[in-house]
């Protein structure tokens, strides 16, 4: 079963009409259906808070519109998707990628394999992946359990009220249904198919390196060998999720006032899902890096050894000296970008995404207090 031309993602409930294989056919424009979604929830969100007149709510409680991370789960709903298919729909096109760093040969016999694996993953047709699916099912069922639960007290587990508890129905049963819509249809559908996406860079990069069909350009731009752009379509789909959910940890800490469990526990899943999703692949590709580099040093030492025994075999003319001694500075040159290359393409990236994360923690802290600073300066004055 090969995924829909325009969506890869539309082989998932929350893109197609059924929720069986057997009863599914695509939408036509699953994109601009959930960003269509995304508006009409949002426009529905601003109503209901606009009849209840929970927009700005006075004292402790917290209205529509000083909630920042509603708006968040909307924007990320229409975003997170779109990355996540493109980086699929990447990995699908590489053989027809002009600057692929694989051979032509290892594209023509081992992509197509490879391929159609992530390819059963993406439509559940094997065990493993279908119950990886349903695991993250009951996951998102149980988070949006327990959101429904803690917004039917309120005061009990946040000591403040805000624009959907169970003390404002249309609030409350408007984000029942969106949560419901992102924790059990979307963000299993997102999650899971980075998950094939991260499977099958890892078989790519396994196979390439006991094929042989990596081949590392020394002087690509990227200064990754030409690994850069591939590594990227892994890395991609994270860097919103990661930016999302630093942000709804600020946001949080903006609106409770506190740390908890929820958000912190978020923060640390989101963290962690980040150096899995790099380092399952990454480890497959390093040795194919270390073989190819390898492979590559030998064939210039290979080449220097024969000039230079030529030079000192006097077996070139005067003529050609100045050739073959330049010739040799180049190949050193060779020789040491080679050895530049990385072997764990794209780290520092994830280093820097590692560290927005962990320091979003303290700078909701920093936020909170330089808001109370602010009134005790007008106080001063």
């Amino acid at each position: 079963m090969t995924p829909a031309p325009d969506h890869v993602l539309s082989q998932y409930p929350p893109f197609a009409i059924g929720l069986t294989p057997k009863a599914r056919f695509a939408l036509r424009w699953p994109g601009p259906t959930n960003f269509s979604l995304a508006v009409a929830f949002g426009l529905a969100f601003f109503f209901a808070a606009y009849r209840e007149n929970t927009l700005v709510m006075a004292g402790p409680a917290v209205g529509l519109l000083e909630h920042p991370g509603i708006w968040l789960f909307l924007v990320s709903q229409v975003v997170i998707p779109a990355v996540v298919n493109r980086s699929l729909r990447r990995f699908r096109d590489l053989p027809s990628e002009g600057d692929s760093p694989f051979t032509g040969q290892f594209l023509a016999t081992c992509f197509t394999e490879i391929n159609a694996n992530v390819t059963c993953s993406l439509t559940r047709a094997r065990t493993r992946s279908r119950s990886v699916y349903q695991i993250l099912l009951i996951l998102g069922f149980a988070a949006w359990t327990w959101n429904t639960f803690q917004n039917q007290q309120p005061l009990r587990f946040l000591h403040f009220d805000f624009w959907d508890s169970i003390h404002h129905p249309l609030g409350y049963w408007l984000t029942r249904f969106y949560k419901l819509y992102v924790w059990v249809l979307v963000g299993p559908a997102v999650v899971h198919a980075q998950i094939c996406l991260v499977r099958g860079a890892k078989s790519l990069f396994a196979m390439a390196g006991r094929e042989k069909g990596i081949v590392l350009d020394p002087y690509h731009s990227d200064g990754e060998g030409g690994l850069g752009v591939l590594v990227d379509t892994v890395i991609n789909p994270m860097v919103p999720i990661v930016l999302a959910s630093s942000l709804l940890t600020v946001a949080a800490f903006w609106v409770h006032g506190k740390y908890d469990i929820t958000t912190i526990g978020g923060l640390a899943m989101t963290i962690a899902l980040l150096l899995l999703i790099y380092f399952v692949p990454a480890i497959s590709l390093r040795r194919a890096i270390i073989d190819e580099k390898r492979r590559q040093h030998e064939h210039v030492c290979k080449i220097q050894r024969t000039m230079y025994s030529d030079l000192l075999a006097a077996k070139v003319t005067t003529e050609l000296l100045k050739e073959q001694t330049s010739a040799l500075v180049s190949l050193a040159d060779l020789s040491k970008r080679i050895t530049a290359i990385s072997q764990w393409p794209q780290i520092a990236r994830i280093w820097r995404l590692a560290a927005i994360a962990l320091g979003s923690p303290l700078l909701g802290w920093g936020f909170k207090q330089m808001q109370a600073f602010i009134p005790s300066i007008a106080n001063l004055s």
